[in-house]
Order: structure tokens, then sequence, then C-alpha cells
């Protein structure tokens, strides 16, 4: 993935121009630059992907997290400080931008103070390819954010079919797909006193709608890929690649560029 850095206030400049300011009062270690500004350094800019996508890049600024998952050993946010965890026996595959990681019944990432919630304007896109039988329920969590008690995530189960749990137990209708890597994305926006609408696409297409009311997540409540923290036996079978969080609910052209421009 190609990367550009953004500046405090939403304009992005080349890496090449960022590099070329590490004299004198700047610094940076490749994922931030700092500028020293009355005896201090303060942040002027952070890196983050390129998408190569006028559209996408436009949501530059509100792009808060990325995980290109290309290594089986370390799983760091490239943007910002959610770095992910892994427990089991992970392994690489190819994925859709280079590389991913297969998970499965002993094999999942996580961060238990991942510094985001669902419960507000958001949008979270994945890449994700089923390949075997999930858990002992036929479902297995590809993402998803658990409390302990409670959770909400997106779901593929055996029989190929995906959807949206919110955290009461409630889900969005199931909806089919096809064998083979697909591009997930869901969204939050506020409703009102309705609390939060939540929309699935996949590969693009709006899918799937859950109103999840007044959500209780929170920032620090765990995010995990491949499964649950409150149960093992709701893991994922299958690889997955390519993460991004949002603060900021995505336009529908934007999304729909997600889905061709995380391929390389």
């Amino acid at each position: 993935m190609a990367a550009t850095y953004v500046k405090t206030g939403g304009a992005y400049v080349s890496v090449a121009n960022v590099y070329a300011k590490q004299s004198g009062s700047y610094r940076t270690d490749g994922k931030y630059l700092y500028k020293k500004i009355s005896g201090a350094y303060t942040l002027i800019w952070k890196r983050v992907p390129s998408f190569g996508n006028v559209t996408l890049d436009a949501y530059a600024a509100s792009l808060k997290h990325a995980w290109y998952l290309d290594s089986a050993s370390s799983f760091p946010d490239e943007i910002g400080t959610c770095d992910l965890s892994g427990s089991g026996s992970i392994s690489s595959v190819t994925g859709v931008a280079e590389t991913g990681v297969y998970l499965n019944a002993t094999a999942k990432l996580y961060n238990s103070n991942p510094g985001f919630a669902v419960n507000s304007p958001f949008t979270l896109s994945f890449w994700a390819e089923r390949i075997g039988a999930a858990s002992n329920y036929g479902t297995g969590f590809m993402v998803s954010k658990d409390d302990g008690t409670n959770q909400w995530g997106i779901q593929w189960s055996d029989a190929d079919q995906v959807s949206i749990q919110n955290f009461n137990n409630t889900a969005s209708p199931a909806v089919s797909v096809s064998a083979g890597w697909h591009n997930f994305v869901v969204t939050g926006d506020w409703v009102g006193d309705d609390g939060v609408l939540h929309r699935l696409f996949v590969d693009g297409t709006l899918v799937a709608l859950l109103q999840v009311g007044q959500h209780p997540d929170t920032t620090n409540t765990d995010f995990v890929v491949g499964g649950r923290t409150e149960t093992a036996s709701l893991w994922f079978n299958g690889n997955v690649d390519e993460i991004y969080y949002w603060d900021a609910m995505l336009h529908s052209s934007a999304i729909t560029a997600l889905q061709t421009s995380g391929l390389s």
C-alpha cells in the first residue's frame, strides 16, 4: 500500500515532501512528523495509506487505524496506537494486497483497549475469505467488539451467510455470499434518539441494515479479529486482510471505491 501524509487540518502531502523536512526543527519516525515549536516537538503530520482514489483519499484526516496484516508475527496499527496482539498459531496467506493472515479456532488477533467505539459515526472496512467450518455454533465472527458479556460484530456462517450482530443479541437479516475474498464495510450513523443505524456493505453494495438503539460500546471494549473474547466457540475459520477504521461515515461512492482500491 502506498502512503501519504495528512496534516493537522486535513490537507495531505507526499512522503517525499515529509522526509525532505527532516532537518533543523523537524523530526520523523516514519509514522509521524513533528515540528519543534516553542521548545517542544508538536505533531503536525501523520502517515496514512494512499488508496490512489480521489474519493477515498478525501477522507484521509478521518482514517484513524490501519492494519495491513502483512506479517504472521506482528500486527501494528500503521496510523494510530492500536497494535494488535496475536494468540495461537497464526499463519500468513496470499491476501488481497500482498499478505493476509489465516485465523481459526486457536488463532485470533485482539486489543483490549483499542481506543475506538462503534456507537458514533464510523466506518470499518476489511477483506475476508471463509476457508472451512467455523465454531460449533456454525458461525464465526470475522471482527467483533466484546465487553465480556455481550458482543457486536460481523459474522460469516458455515451456510455462507453474513450478518451484523448487536450487543443486545439482535441481528440484521443474513445475506448470502459466494466463496472467495470479499470486501466487508460496516458504517454507523446517529439517527436521533433512536441510537445508531448500522449499514453492512459487501463488495461495495449495501446488503443489510440494523438499528442498534442506545449502543453500550466504549473505546476500551475489546476489539477482536477472528472471533470473540467471551467464548472460544464463535471463532472464524478463514483469512483476513487490510482492516481500516475511520471516525466518520464514508459516502457510498468511497465505499464502492474500497472494493477495487484494496486490490493490488
